[in-house]
């Protein structure tokens, strides 16, 4: 199931807060919700420093997998399940596939009433909607540059008969370009 749902996400949708204060799920993201067999999502600070939403059960597997559940934790792998967990929230989607997010959360993350949804391997990351512009604008240049490197990279692998494995781009530089 899990990999029916990394087929799945991606792509950007505009959506809009209502007086609610809801957001509209885009039908292909239902879609891939309901196709892991949830119904409600997770929503978190992401490593980006986006909020993120991961469908409820891949959420609980990889909690359990990956999670720090031992009870015997270094401090800072406690800090770090207090980072992740503690300030993780279930929210339901409606009958109409929408999910609430408070004003005080969208304050957290800058978030306006225009958000973009984009979908990313496993989880939707929210934008608001002139920053997501931005990155994209910056993002095509950015891409093709990264792009070139990887390239080169990989020929000057195989001229040496090894291939390493791509560059990490860090959040620093996702950040930097979305901001």
């Amino acid at each position: 199931m899990a990999d029916d749902l990394l087929k799945t996400l991606s792509g950007d949708y505009e959506v809009v807060v209502d007086q609610k204060e809801r957001l509209q799920i885009p039908a292909p993201f239902r879609r891939a919700i309901a196709a892991t067999g949830s119904e409600r999502v997770y929503g978190y600070g992401g490593v980006n420093g986006q909020y993120w939403l991961f469908p409820e059960k891949p959420y609980n597997e990889l909690a359990k997998k990956n999670g720090p559940a031992k009870l015997a934790r270094t401090i800072e792998e406690n800090e770090a399940a207090v980072a992740c967990f503690g300030a993780t929230k279930l929210l339901c989607l409606d009958k109409q596939g929408r999910i609430s997010i408070s004003q005080a959360t969208r304050n957290d993350y800058d978030l306006n009433t225009e958000i973009v949804m984009v979908g990313v391997d496993d989880h939707i990351e929210l934008y608001d909607k002139l920053r997501w512009k931005k990155r994209t604008d910056l993002g095509i240049h950015e891409a093709r540059r990264i792009r070139e490197e990887l390239e080169a990279k990989r020929a000057a692998g195989k001229a040496s008969g090894t291939i390493s494995p791509p560059a990490q781009v860090g959040s620093e530089g996702a950040k930097s370009a979305g901001a």
